[in-house]
This record gives structure tokens, C-alpha cells and sequence, in this order.
């Protein structure tokens, strides 16, 4: 068994953006017992400067998971060496990536609702997510979800962010990102709309990516419009999902907790 810091590592869980996430046992200063935790080391060394700036915002995150139900709780941010490592709440179900060809469409619905609880507790912490993306909404059970992996990249590497990211990241993120307009509320909640819609067809909004190179998605991505797909989304979720991916952001909800209010009417009236 293998130790990064005082955790043992179990087995990796997967690749996240920026890191490596890793199923470990946690050390006896926690006080967790045998509970196990999902730990994720990030790929670049970080100074002590870059380190204390994770760590501030990492305890706002903390904070509002204390008072949230739908943010996964983060217990420990640390270094191994240079490379800076954070332990965060292990859920067995996996994500809605992992798990949405099994899931009703009620159920998709109800995970992101769940999500977009989480990122206006954030929100309501001053704090923007960045990186909300199916492997970010992990499962408590099939219908209620947590919002988890808060992006810290822009912290980490200072206007690095979008290069750093993998095609998995960018597909969710909102083109004004991309194109290095300021994080916000509106940018998250453009997200939550790409997550529910690659939750009910399995298909990005931007289905026809080219994977030549990240460079000819970049550009895909900051000159292409958003599409919702044809079949398989009743008209109700349609609504909500131009409002969400509206290039005006003026136009999209104007909290994550009102959209979430539109999707849990919706789950009401979902048979299944």
C-alpha cells in the first residue's frame, strides 16, 4: 500500500483535470477512523504562495459545505513535496458521468437540481465553482446528488486556466471562459445547463467537437453556438436549458437556487 503524505492509498479512483484522484485511508489527526476519502494530488508543484491561496479558498468552500447538504465535504488540503494534494468526501455511486445511461431522466434532473443547490451555497460564499462538469456531481444515492472538486486552477496557475483543462472540462464550460471573461454566478449556471444536457443524452452541447487538437476546440468552442439536441428532452427541460445556455448571461437565471426551484417543479411532474 502506497502513502502520499500520512494517507494510504487504496487505489486510483481516475484522472481529473490538473491531478490524479485516488481512494485512501485517511490519518489518525483526522479522526475519520476507517473512512475512507477521496484524495486528488494535483500534476504541477506548487510554491508557498500558491499554496496559502488554495487553502483560503478551500476553507470558504469548507464553510459553506458545513451549512449545504449538496457540497461534498473537503476535510484536508496539503502538500507531498512540492505537489499540492486535497481529501474530500468518498462516494461509492460515482458521478453522473459515470452513471447517466442508467439513470432516468427524473433522476438526471434531480442530480442537478441537487448541484445547482451546491453552487449557490457557493455562490452565496463568494465563491465561483469554474469547473462544474458531469465527474463533479457525484452521487449520494440515485436522487440526490452533491456538486464536489471545487476548480481551483485559477488559483494554482494564475491565468493558465483554460490550457491546463482537458476536453472533458471544456465542454461544460461556458465559452466565456474560454474566452477569459471573469468567472461568475451566470458562468456556473451555463454549466449545470451543459451537465443536465450530456446527463439526458449523452451528448455535449457542442456534440461536434473536432479532435484534431485542443487549439481546434478552443476555437470551436469560442465561435460555435450551443445546441440542444432534437429528441429526448421534454419541452419543459428545453426551456430551462436555453435559459441556462443563453449567450447573454443577463438572460440566464440569475441564481443556481432558481434554477434549481424550475428543475424540482419539473422532477414533480416527471413520471419516472
Amino acid at each position: 500500500m502506497t502513502r502520499i503524505a500520512d494517507y494510504r492509498v487504496l487505489e486510483p479512483l481516475g484522472n481529473g483535470s490538473h491531478g490524479q484522484v485516488h481512494k485512501a485511508f485517511p490519518p489518525e489527526r483526522l479522526g475519520m477512523g476507517t473512512e475512507l476519502v477521496a484524495l486528488k494530488v494535483f500534476d504541477r508543484s506548487t510554491d508557498y504562495a500558491e499554496y496559502q491561496r488554495v487553502v483560503e479558498e478551500v476553507q470558504v468552500y469548507a464553510a459553506a459545505a458545513n451549512q449545504s447538504d449538496e457540497l461534498a465535504n473537503m476535510f484536508d488540503v496539503g502538500r507531498h513535496g512540492e505537489r499540492l494534494f486535497i481529501s474530500m468526501a468518498y462516494y461509492p455511486e460515482g458521478s453522473l458521468a459515470a452513471r447517466a445511461r442508467g439513470l432516468t431522466k427524473k433522476q438526471v434532473v434531480q442530480l442537478v437540481a441537487s448541484a445547482a443547490r451546491g453552487a449557490h451555497a457557493l455562490h452565496e460564499a463568494g465563491v465561483v465553482h469554474r469547473e462544474i462538469k458531469p465527474t463533479n456531481i457525484l452521487l449520494a444515492d440515485t436522487e440526490h446528488g452533491v456538486l464536489s472538486d471545487l476548480g481551483l486552477a485559477h488559483v494554482v496557475s494564475p491565468g493558465q486556466t483554460v490550457t491546463g483543462l482537458g476536453v472533458s472540462s471544456l465542454e461544460t464550460m461556458e465559452p466565456g471562459l474560454v474566452r477569459g471573461e471573469k468567472s461568475a454566478r451566470a458562468s456556473d449556471i451555463w454549466s449545470l445547463g451543459a451537465c443536465l444536457h450530456w446527463g439526458l443524452t449523452g451528448l455535449g452541447v457542442f456534440a461536434d467537437l473536432p479532435d484534431s487538437s485542443l487549439i481546434a476546440v478552443l476555437r470551436h468552442i469560442m465561435t460555435a453556438s450551443p445546441r440542444i439536441a432534437d429528441d429526448g428532452i421534454p419541452p419543459p427541460i428545453r426551456e430551462v436549458l436555453a435559459r441556462c445556455l443563453d449567450q447573454d448571461r443577463m438572460e440566464r437565471y440569475g441564481t443556481a437556487l432558481e434554477l434549481a426551484d424550475d428543475l424540482q417543479t419539473i422532477v414533480e411532474g416527471i413520471g419516472r
